[in-house]
């Protein structure tokens, strides 16, 4: 601010008081400003990997950031997937001493048929506001299952054999990826169970063991 050389002393410690003032509305103003657009709530969705094989692994990931302490998201059923919940997970941060809640709801999506096919449409109510995520479109095209590999030296095909996959095939720090491990087998298999080896740079969490 530039005062002027003309203000005698009365008029300069006015200018001085007002400027004070205005100093103490504009941080009340940016505080208001910055809790508000914390206060302000979020639903969203999406699926990982957004396209593959019906026969794939489809995770369905609801996410809901704001002030409200938990929520019940409402996923419409009967569509395009059937759906699992396999479970929530949440964490709470205080910004400019306000509450911040970010809570996710994670579900295991079965493609029914193949085609372009239609995540579940999720809302949910928050303070009287409802909020809702629209639903996101999914290719899904034929069985993806692998040929069964060769025995030794040509012979028959292996009876038993596995394939991983993992989606997306590049991310970023703390992005999540979804590890699936397939057991084919031609014989009749009961209480299988793949334990998890060690995954070097990761943190790692079984979300199924269908």
């Amino acid at each position: 601010m530039v005062v002027s050389l003309r203000l005698n002393p009365i008029q300069n410690r006015t200018s001085r008081r007002w400027t004070f003032l205005s100093a103490i509305l504009g941080a009340l103003f940016l505080l208001t400003t910055s809790s508000t657009t914390i206060a302000q709530n979020s639903l969203r969705s999406e699926i990982t990997p957004s396209s593959g094989h019906i026969d794939d692994l489809f995770l369905f990931t609801i996410t809901y950031e704001g002030q409200q302490e938990r929520i019940t998201p409402q996923v419409s059923a009967g569509g395009d997937f059937q759906v699992q919940l396999l479970g929530p997970k949440s964490s709470i941060s205080i910004i400019n001493g306000q509450m911040f809640v970010r809570q996710q709801f994670v579900y295991q999506l079965t493609p029914k048929r193949e085609g372009t096919l239609k995540t579940p449409e999720v809302q949910a109510i928050v303070g009287g506001q409802t909020l809702s995520a629209a639903p996101l479109a999914v290719t899904i095209k034929s069985s993806g299952s692998a040929t069964a590999p060769s025995g030794p030296q040509g012979g028959q095909p292996e009876q038993i054999f596995m394939k991983q996959t993992a989606e997306p095939g590049s991310a970023y720090i703390g992005q999540q990826i979804v590890n699936a491990i397939t057991v084919y087998t031609r014989v009749n298999l009961r209480g299988v169970r793949i334990e998890d080896d060690a995954a070097d740079g990761f943190w790692q969490e079984t979300i199924s063991d269908g």
